[in-house]
């Protein structure tokens, strides 16, 4: 960054730092937080806390990886939390080892129960028995949220 004229943040180093983690480069890292910029602070606690947070992600994520080789939540629980900060990159990777292993995320589901009947629905499934007026009412629905706007000025009523 010194290159283009930049002049490198706390946050730059803990990001080197944090990536040195995930490399298991654990030696690397620290002496590189030892050696920080005395403006920046040798062991402040975001340079320790982004190596933290890189190895037990790293960690957790390898140990669940062997345990469990099949379980696609456990790919989409780390990419989540790789996307969380912004760290797409990562997700990216992660989403992409899930389809070298030919693993697909889990269908996400709601239910509701009417009358001691439980009723199941995934997206976009029409298989249900009255898919059809289930959708009506949720057209019905969204075109009385959008015509409402805030919902503390106004009453609804769909009864």
């Amino acid at each position: 960054m010194e290159d283009h004229g930049l002049e490198p943040r706390a946050e730059h180093y803990a990001a080197y730092i944090d990536a040195l983690g995930r490399n298991h480069k654990l030696e690397e890292a620290t002496e590189f937080i030892k050696d920080l910029p005395s403006r920046i602070g040798p062991g402040t606690a975001g340079s320790w806390g982004a190596l933290l947070g890189a190895c037990r992600i790293h960690e957790v994520a390898e140990f669940l990886f062997r345990l469990e080789p099949g379980n696609s939540g456990r790919y989409v629980m780390l990419s989540n939390i790789y996307a969380a900060p912004g760290q797409w990159d990562n997700a990216r990777r992660v989403r992409g080892l899930m389809k070298e292993k030919g693993l697909r995320k889990d269908q996400a589901y709601s239910w509701i129960e009417v009358w001691s009947a439980k009723h199941v629905f995934v997206a976009e499934d029409m298989s249900h028995q009255e898919a059809d007026d289930i959708y009506e009412m949720l057209g019905k629905l969204l075109d009385h949220m959008r015509i409402a706007g805030d919902p503390t000025e106004h009453q609804l009523d769909f009864c």
